[in-house]
């Protein structure tokens, strides 16, 4: 393995995984190919209280590997489990279904270092599908719409915590991210940094790849997720949990993807294209019924 790096623990890598052993695994490989000499990092896993026991064999030999647990639900609650436990000044995160490029670790390090240095780097984050020229409706949404890293460093300042690399000193500074948070905590603690002088970086050459969830199940489950975190950060803020025109915006159809899924070069079949507008319409919808529905529950007596 080659290096720009002198020795001695550069950065410490924080993965929390629930029941994802198969996908930890592809990602453990992953980490144990980086550029970057295992002397110069460690790797904690953190179990955020797995349902099914960890495999008794699992990659990592070449990796300064520790296991850890957080009982506490709760994807943020077990990154900050990991920050406590982190012995380096530079934190990465991504997430048990990631695979690291080679570079990664180095591509990250050299953005955080670069002309000025900066304080969060937030690197590319590359879709794939199970099977390339078969894409299933929610393949070929998630290949176009999921993860757009580059526009959340830039215009919105965080970077998905799929990817993520930050100085300890920003914790220091802002403090850890919002557990109470069930989707959308990436976002909060980013936007936090920010507004408190924080600077970002996006690297597109610290890249890792992410497989496309491929069942309309597995994009109801996110869907939820996410309508729970915006729930979550509107009554930590005292904000109405949805708005009239939120429900209007929601309910106009999306006409707008037909022409997407037409000029879009991820999608060069017709079945493909026609597979993405079904699923820009699902979203649409089943993101504005779970809103309205989240809505209704705050206002039903509580038991």
């Amino acid at each position: 393995m080659t290096t720009g790096w002198a020795g001695g623990l550069r950065v410490s890598v924080v993965v929390p995984v629930y029941d994802q052993w198969e996908h930890l695994a592809a990602c453990l490989r992953a980490l144990e190919e980086q550029t970057l000499d295992a002397s110069c990092f460690e790797v904690l896993v953190v179990d955020n209280g797995s349902s099914t026991p960890r495999p008794a064999t699992m990659p990592g030999e070449r990796l300064q590997l520790r296991w850890l647990s957080e009982a506490r639900p709760g994807s943020y609650a077990a990154r900050n489990a990991g920050l406590r436990a982190a012995r380096a000044d530079v934190l990465a995160f991504t997430d048990a279904d990631c695979r690291p490029v080679p570079g990664w670790l180095e591509e990250g390090l050299l953005a955080l270092e670069g002309t000025p240095p900066v304080d969060l780097v937030g690197g590319s984050i590359a879709l794939f599908a199970a099977a390339a020229g078969r894409l299933s409706p929610v393949e070929a949404y998630e290949l176009v719409k999921a993860f757009p890293q580059e526009r959340y460093v830039d215009q919105l300042r965080f970077a998905a915590t799929a990817n993520l690399f930050a100085r300890r000193s920003v914790f220091a500074s802002v403090g850890e991210f919002e557990e109470r948070l069930r989707s959308g905590g990436d976002r909060e603690f980013g936007q936090r940094a920010a507004a408190a002088g924080h600077s970002w970086r996006y690297a597109p050459a610290a890249a890792v790849r992410h497989p496309a969830r491929r069942t309309f199940g597995e994009l109801g489950a996110k869907l939820a997720r996410v309508v729970a975190g915006s729930r979550d950060a509107r009554e930590l803020a005292g904000r109405p949990l949805v708005t009239p025109d939120e429900v209007l915006r929601g309910l106009v159809p999306p006409i707008g993807a037909v022409r997407r899924a037409a000029v879009d070069p991820r999608l060069p079949r017709r079945a493909d294209q026609a597979g993405y507008v079904l699923a820009e319409f699902y979203v649409r919808y089943v993101g504005t019924w779970l809103r309205l529905k989240s809505r209704v529950s705050a206002r039903s007596p509580r038991a």
